[in-house]
């Protein structure tokens, strides 16, 4: 009896990982806006310029782009002049417009650029999703042998009700607008419907403040986030659970190489991005009416709101109960204080191999952390004590993520960084896996590329032979 039990418990589960699969494959294939490419906004901008209100150039068959004048260089090259603007470039203008696109003022360009944005963004998201859903989680369910129930569990936490939402939510978008010839605009009303005399803005703004209801899933899924993060940490060191990530990313080419981590951070990134969109919407309103600066205003506030929630379970109150724990593990940190406010642990700790990169030593082992601010690495000590080694600060860093070996050309698991101030020293970090190295060597990209954009370092990423000639430059400023 206890055997048919467990049968009928396993062919039910088997029916549910089934159905689930069919849904995510039925999403993926439904997308609305996913055929329409990518439309050109940012060309359409540039071409009429900053201080233009006119339409922008349309194609051309000929060699003649109205709007636009040829010139000469004196190397020979043809560039092409805005006659309105004196924007000049080496390309021919050829930009992908149509009439409700060209005949647009510099405002309603704008606007038209933001909402097409939202709902391109809208329409991945929903993609990652069910990709998430068809490709991770449900081979997982049935594939005991790579990771347990509970882990699994705790690992996609309730995605399948967020997907569900997005879903919702993607759909009433699409009943309500469509891509027509170049532009995001509203669908006649059906047959005897009295027309809406709102802007497009407001009434997506109403559309998204309707969802904010069903967003709870959110808050739901953040508090799992921290716990998410430590299981994923914890399977990528096993090197069954990490061959069988690359080969399930390599296998269905999931979009722009995104890793599981990446997957799983996108539920949080997506309602992250709403107040700054519906800002950006209320900056480019022309004249708007009463109602339409209310409809934008009430979905700014509802989903600043929203943020709030999500930043309370995973931001400052989860990453300073890590760092603090963190803190009491780590000996002879020479800082001072390293659970200091604002700090913020991007990757938990793991073992790897450092060495000098003049060293013929295969590599000490370390346990590497990496912060917003900086890379550190430890000794392992007694019991679960950290003994401090050493740290390269992100604003002071130079990564070679695409490292090579005499030996073997491209090295998969290993890469180099080094402290620009500090003379010759370039190290060698030797990955567990491939999947490792990739993880932590975009990890600091990410972290580098703030620095670069807020100008706050010098941080780039550079060849071995640029680490060594940068840092030979540093000695000589110094």
């Amino acid at each position: 009896a206890g055997a048919a039990r467990d049968d009928v418990a396993s062919g039910a589960a088997d029916a549910d990982t089934m159905a689930a699969a069919a849904n995510a494959t039925a999403t993926l294939a439904a997308l609305p806006f996913a055929d329409a490419g990518l439309f050109r906004y940012d060309i359409l901008v540039d071409v009429m310029g900053a201080g233009g209100g006119g339409a922008p150039a349309r194609d051309a068959s000929n060699d003649a782009v109205p709007g636009w004048e040829q010139g000469m260089r004196p190397d020979g090259k043809v560039y092409w002049r805005h006659k309105k603007t004196g924007h000049i470039q080496l390309e021919r203008p050829a930009v992908k417009t149509g009439a409700l696109a060209s005949s647009m003022t510099m405002d309603n360009l704008q606007r038209s650029r933001v909402l097409y944005e939202l709902v391109a963004a809208e329409d991945a998201y929903v993609a990652g999703l069910a990709s998430l859903a068809k490709y991770y989680m449900l081979p997982l369910r049935t594939n005991k042998r790579l990771i347990s129930d509970k882990d699994r569990q705790t690992l996609f936490s309730n995605v399948q009700s967020v997907l569900r939402v997005a879903e919702q939510l993607l759909h009433r978008v699409s009943e309500l607008f469509e891509l027509r010839d170049g532009a995001l605009v509203r669908k006649p009303p059906a047959d005897g419907a009295a027309a809406d005399e709102r802007s497009d803005s407001a009434v997506l703004a109403d559309v998204y403040v309707s969802a904010v209801r069903d967003m709870d899933v959110y808050v739901q899924y953040a508090r799992g986030y921290v716990a998410q993060k430590q299981v994923l940490a914890a399977y990528t060191r096993k090197e069954a659970f990490a061959s069988w990530l690359e080969s399930t990313q390599r296998t269905h080419r999931l979009q722009s190489s995104l890793a599981l981590d990446d997957f799983l951070l996108a539920p949080i990134q997506a309602v992250r991005r709403y107040p700054a969109t519906f800002n950006e919407l209320l900056r480019y309103s022309t004249a708007p009416s009463a109602a339409d600066t209310a409809a934008l205003e009430r979905a700014h506030r509802a989903f600043v709101a929203l943020v709030e929630r999500v930043n309370k379970e995973t931001g400052p109150d989860a990453d300073s109960q890590r760092l603090a724990d963190l803190e009491r593990r780590l000996e002879g940190y020479p800082l001072g204080r390293l659970a200091i406010p604002g700090r913020r642990l991007v990757l938990e700790p793991e073992e790897m191999r450092v060495s000098l990169s003049d060293s013929a030593k295969r590599g000490d082992a370390r346990v590497m952390l990496l912060f917003d601010d900086m890379l550190l690495w430890c000794k392992k000590a007694h019991r679960d004590r950290l003994r401090f080694d050493a740290l390269i600060p992100i604003k002071h860093a130079l990564l070679n993520a695409n490292m090579q070996t005499k030996a073997s050309g491209a090295a998969r698991d290993s890469f180099q960084i080094c402290d620009r101030t500090k003379v010759r020293r370039v190290y060698t970090i030797k990955c567990s896996t491939s999947i490792c190295k990739k993880k932590w060597t975009r990890a600091l990209e990410r972290r580098i590329k703030v620095y670069e954009e807020g100008g706050g370092g010098a941080a780039r990423n550079a060849s071995h032979e640029q680490l060594v000639a940068e840092c030979d430059d540093a000695k000589r400023a110094l």
